[in-house]
């Protein structure tokens, strides 16, 4: 049961002014009784009379709504999410929604109306990119299978999109064409939600003749797919499952989390459902456990070298051998299965008592679990290293706190640390090896570019005009080296 903590609050201050106001006119009764006598009495019944009325019916009145709040709370707790094969329940299907977007001009639909063809629904909201994304495939597939399909966008309430707000968003349309958006979305949604819970979106349910066919992510919702279940009633679809990120990766509620005194799991193959990113584990304010999903393992050493070695950048991880199943293919067209293929999922948890040890152990899990050995060592590695050069002055001279490197015409960074200028620009394809500070300045500093260098020479111009270097040098530094394992 679900308690509405601003309505107790209220009728806990509302019981209190009514405690007050009970002694504020007790204390003017008593004053009045020395005037009169017979005054008093109707002064008295006047004011009995008025907290009966304004105070205890306010206050009865809050206890209605709280019991009909509690009631509700508790009816949709019951709410049992929909499965695949389930039958939708026939308060869902004749629900009246009420919808934006629509071509006939239409404010309302029901699910039951829309008869005799696929429907998918698509979750989505107005600052997910990844929703917008899909729309033109969207709108094709509508095209192609004409009256055989049906896709109905659902915005939900907890996306904090205004009906107004989602309007004009679908109105405004494809920014490459132009064109408004033909498609019709369910508005300030709470009860599909619940029917058919998720923790990402976009988000797509398949429905038939009243039975949930499949729940997926937008990747599979394709011509493909769709000929083949129209022609074949068949479906041969990644299933999207609700995953509770709270929870350790794929541990169920019988895990006795507090006996926990350690925890590792390693996944191959990308997992719809979880989306993609990273979560910490924390016994109070100790992090002692980590968990990250859907990501490349190049990514992923990435974020454990950052823990591992000071100032790392991403040319401290040296790749040995092959990097072809390492790294993300640029051709959208191949993209989505080589995901599917060579995403790595990780989780470690370690004792509260030894959290220094989560990333040697996230480390260690990668090497001993995955088919490539990574391993931290010192090693003379061929360097940049950024050094003092000219009369050129860096230091700042103050003001706003400014980084836009290098993503303007005419990048800047004003006021900030040096390792912002070396994390951005390590990002670039021409730097090879790892760059070091050895200008030996510790304070902010201000740095310019008329444009974004396309090279390394033109960075090197630009930094000597500011009285600064990059001078390639041989370095002893802390490295990751990842290593795929020979076949025994």
């Amino acid at each position: 049961m679900k308690f509405n903590i601003p309505i107790l609050t209220r009728l806990w201050e509302i019981y209190q002014e009514r405690q007050q106001y009970r002694k504020q006119v007790q204390h003017r009764l008593l004053r009045r009784r020395k005037i009169t006598q017979e005054k008093t009495l109707e002064s008295g019944q006047w004011t009995d009379r008025f907290l009966k009325f304004s105070v205890s019916k306010r206050f009865w009145l809050l206890s209605v709504l709280l019991i009909s709040f509690v009631l509700v709370q508790q009816g949709n707790a019951q709410v049992t999410p929909l499965q695949i094969g389930d039958k939708i329940p026939a308060s869902v299907l004749e629900h009246t929604f009420n919808i934006i977007n629509n071509p006939n001009g239409n404010e309302t639909v029901r699910l039951k109306d829309i008869k005799g063809k696929l429907l998918i629904l698509d979750f989505w909201a107005t600052w997910c990119s990844s929703c917008i994304k899909k729309f033109p495939d969207l709108e094709r597939l509508k095209t192609q299978f004409g009256d055989s399909l049906s896709i109905l966008l659902v915005n939900e309430r907890s996306a904090r999109d205004s009906p107004e707000k989602a309007a004009r968003f679908l109105k405004k349309g494809n920014l490459t064409t132009g064109k408004s958006f033909q498609l019709s979305s369910i508005i300030e949604d709470s009860i599909l939600r619940d029917y058919f819970p998720h923790n990402s979106i976009p988000h797509q349910v398949w429905i038939a003749d009243g039975k949930v066919l499949a729940i997926t992510e937008a990747s599979q919702v394709n011509a493909i797919q769709i000929k083949n279940y129209l022609s074949n009633k068949e479906l041969n679809v990644f299933t999207k499952l609700y995953i509770d990120k709270t929870k350790p990766l794929f541990s169920d509620d019988i895990l006795p989390k507090d006996n926990l005194t350690y925890y590792g799991i390693l996944l191959k193959g990308k997992i719809d459902g979880l989306g993609g990113g990273s979560r910490y584990r924390k016994q109070g304010d100790v992090i002692i456990g980590r968990s990250l999903y859907n990501q490349t393992l190049i990514d992923i050493c990435y974020i454990i070298g950052q823990e591992l070695i000071p100032n790392f950048t991403p040319q401290h991880l040296k790749i040995e051998g092959s990097e072809k199943e390492l790294l993300r293919p640029v051709d959208d067209a191949i993209l989505e299965a080589w995901n599917r293929k060579n995403f790595y999922s990780l989780e470690v948890i370690v004792p509260a008592t030894d959290a220094i040890s989560l990333y040697p152990n996230m480390l260690q899990v990668i090497n001993t679990s995955s088919p490539y050995s990574l391993v931290l060592k010192d090693s003379v590695r061929t360097c940049y290293t950024l050094v003092k050069r000219g009369t050129g002055s860096f230091k700042t001279k103050g003001g706003e706190a400014i980084n836009t490197l290098f993503d303007t015409e005419k990048p800047e960074l004003i006021n900030s640390p040096m390792s912002y200028f070396i994390n951005r620009v390590s990002t670039k394809k021409f730097i090879e090896y790892p760059i070091l500070d050895e200008t030996g300045y510790l304070g902010n500093v201000d740095l310019s570019f008329p444009s974004d260098p396309n090279n390394l020479q033109e960075l090197i111009a630009v930094l000597q005009k500011q009285g600064l270097d990059l001078v390639t040098v041989q370095r002893k530094i802390s490295s990751l080296y990842l290593t795929l394992k020979p076949i025994k």
